[in-house]
This record gives structure tokens, sequence and C-alpha cells, in this order.
């Protein structure tokens, strides 16, 4: 703890310590991980078609970044 930190900057740091290397439910966080991560993507790179549904091109992403490669 620094001189300057209080008790809840002492609570802070062991939520995070236990978060970091004590994980109680590491198969649900990593699969909401990429859950988000998946969203994110699917939210940035696709069309809105209406309201929660979008269209994404897999096959124009793949040439897109493959293209960049020498094969």
């Amino acid at each position: 703890m620094l001189s300057g930190d209080g008790p809840q900057e002492a609570v802070q740091k062991s939520e995070i310590l236990n978060a970091m290397f004590c994980p109680v439910h590491w198969e649900e966080e990593v699969r909401k991980f990429y859950e988000d991560l998946t969203t994110q993507l699917v939210e940035t790179k696709s069309k809105r078609l209406r309201g929660d549904w979008f269209q994404l091109d897999a096959v124009q992403e793949y040439v897109s970044h493959s293209q960049h490669l020498e094969i």
C-alpha cells in the first residue's frame, strides 16, 4: 500500500489480485471475454440491417486481411 492510499484502494488492490490470480469461474470469464469481443467486432465490421440484426461479410474480412500476406 502506498502512503497516500486509503482503505478503498486496499480493497480495490485485493479485488484485482484475486481476479487476476485466483479466478474461481475462469471458464465463464474466458467465454464472456470472447463473447464481448465477438459482439464488438460484429458491430464495428458489419452493416446494421435493423435493430440488433447485423450482416457480416466474413469472406470480405478474410480476403482483405489475406491480401497483405505473401503466399
